[in-house]
């Protein structure tokens, strides 16, 4: 039998990788393996990149599950510090680029806006130390992309042209936040291009606000919300646009009021209103526009063939004036009054005895703008159904409130044609 050496060349090939391995075991340590928990993980991957003996290599390899964590804060952190350990490695691109894809993760996850700009600061000062084109480059796009964005939150509801920038910067501004993976920032972009093209009477735009309702999550957080909200004003707000250049390119601007409705809607119940049935002031002043260009009403009558619940100007959000004038008591009636109209057909189709009786309403505007004190005459109709159903209607009247102690007491005469 020959024995095995270390400089034997007839040993057995068995044992020479038996020799091999055993070398090798001894003479490499072995590696920990990454900590499982990503709060112990980030703690070694700093502790591995501390000044003085600095060791670049294991602190990547403690992060290299980085992209399953589930929380996404963590996720986000994750990125920061490989984003250092590429700097040590001088990689200040790929640096770069770890600190687009962590702000975009803290936008998805709605982080504070303050969490956000810290990044960007961030990116901005190793673009300034850097001084390498892609990492300009990176840094330019984003700037530029975010200041589209903000330009565009402050628009005027219905921009006037020249006030909105051209869709073409706002396509780019899409681009960046579709590689970044900042889908919300993508959403609001998508809208942003639907209101701009629809300024220029593109008929493309309402494809914009289609595609960004399409990729609105489903949670149900205050944040995504109030994306829908926005989104469904977005619609309103493009077809009315739209209209102004070509009435055929908006149709149905039915859609624009079945929009601003829901949209008031799902603000109420965001905002934990329970009153619904009040156009919000974005409503007001799409509905008086949409007026403006097809007549006087055409929001309520929209909403009837719709089969909607009819909405209201709530004047009682006004700044409180001295005294309830004249003026604005007929403008919340005009506004309403169409209700007690309703109540005297229904009932007298339901009763030939309502048929031909003038009716005599009286109530009292507090000065919040409410009404109370209902009076009906002929007295014989007070336990009527048809005084429960003026009842209901005058409890929506929204008066414009006012600061006089003075009771304002409303008279409104209504007449039943008989049948």
């Amino acid at each position: 039998m020959v024995r095995c050496g270390v400089f034997c060349h007839d040993c057995d090939p068995m044992a020479w990788l038996m020799l091999i391995v055993v070398v090798s075991v001894g003479a490499v340590p072995p590696r920990a393996p990454a900590p499982a928990d990503p709060r112990q993980a980030l703690a070694a991957a700093r502790q591995a990149l501390k000044k003085g003996r600095p060791d670049p290599a294991r602190a990547r390899g403690l992060l290299a599950g980085v992209s399953g964590w589930a929380d996404p804060a963590q996720r986000a952190e994750g990125l920061q510090v490989l984003a250092d350990v590429d700097m040590a490695d001088k990689r200040p691109e790929a640096a770069a680029l770890r600190l687009r894809e962590a702000a975009a993760i803290l936008d998805e996850a709605g982080a504070p806006a303050r969490a956000r700009t810290k990044l960007v600061r961030r990116l901005e000062a190793l673009a300034r130390n850097a001084r390498k084109p892609a990492v300009d480059a990176a840094w330019a796009e984003l700037k530029q992309a975010d200041a589209a964005l903000e330009a565009a939150a402050r628009w005027p509801l219905l921009p006037a042209a020249g006030s909105a920038p051209a869709p073409d910067a706002l396509e780019a501004a899409a681009r960046v936040y579709q590689r970044d993976g900042s889908r919300l920032r993508w959403v609001r972009i998508q809208l942003a291009l639907a209101v701009a093209a629809a300024l220029e009477g593109r008929k493309g735009a309402l494809e914009h606000a289609a595609a960004a309702w399409a990729k609105i999550p489903a949670d149900d957080v205050p944040a995504v919300r109030r994306l829908r909200v926005d989104a469904l004003r977005t619609s309103a707000r493009a077809r009315l646009l739209l209209a102004a250049r070509d009435r055929r390119a908006a149709d149905p601007l039915a859609r624009a009021v079945a929009d601003a409705n829901q949209a008031d809607v799902q603000e109420a119940t965001l905002e934990r209103r329970v009153a619904p049935y009040l156009r919000s002031p974005a409503t007001v002043q799409l509905c008086e526009a949409l007026e403006a260009t097809e007549g006087a009403g055409v929001c309520r009558r929209m909403e009837g063939t719709l089969g909607l619940a009819p909405t209201f100007q709530d004047f009682s959000r006004e700044p409180p004036a001295a005294a309830l004038s004249d003026g604005a008591a007929n403008r919340t009636q005009r506004e309403y009054g169409f209700l007690l109209d309703g109540c005297a057909r229904e009932h007298a189709q339901a009763d030939p005895m309502v048929g031909g009786v003038q009716f005599e309403l009286t109530w009292v505007v507090q000065p919040t703008g409410l009404t109370d004190e209902f009076q009906l005459d002929p007295r014989r109709f007070r336990e009527h159904l048809v005084a429960e159903c003026f009842r209901r209607a005058l409890a929506t009247f929204r008066y414009p409130p006012y600061r006089s102690a003075e009771r304002r007491v409303v008279a409104v005469p209504i007449r039943v044609n008989a049948r």
